[in-house]
């Protein structure tokens, strides 16, 4: 598949092997699948929380590969799949840990309410 073992991790809620890939592995946090989803994409769709933790906590600033893709689009973006499934957890903790700003939270609770998911307006 097109899927790398980052991407998979993030579907699969691997904490330590995400850890493992951004530290020590080399992994390409920017790599995404043909859908468009990066390790990012992924946990934040499922509501991985601790796997977004890590992935934000992890980012090497001398990468530019990381900083890109966790630019404020891309956090902003995965905020916005996380309020399209109703992850509350995640789409909480990215508005007030995970660097977004009050616009990224406006768009979250139009996103959460546009999808009948009224725990997170």
């Amino acid at each position: 598949g097109d899927r790398t073992a980052l991407v998979w991790c993030g579907w699969g809620g691997d904490v330590d092997t995400t850890c493992w890939l951004l530290r020590e592995g080399g992994a390409d946090l920017a790599k995404k699948d043909k859908l468009g989803n990066s390790c990012l994409f992924a946990a934040a769709w499922l509501g991985q929380l601790q796997v977004v933790q890590a992935i934000l906590h992890n980012v090497r600033e001398d990468n530019a590969q990381h900083m890109s893709a966790t630019s404020e689009n891309n956090k902003k973006a995965a905020t916005l799949k996380a309020a399209i499934r109703g992850e509350l957890e995640t789409v909480k903790w990215m508005l007030k840990e995970g660097g977004q700003h009050k616009t990224a939270g406006a768009a979250a609770l139009m996103t959460a309410a546009k999808n009948n998911h009224v725990g997170l307006v």
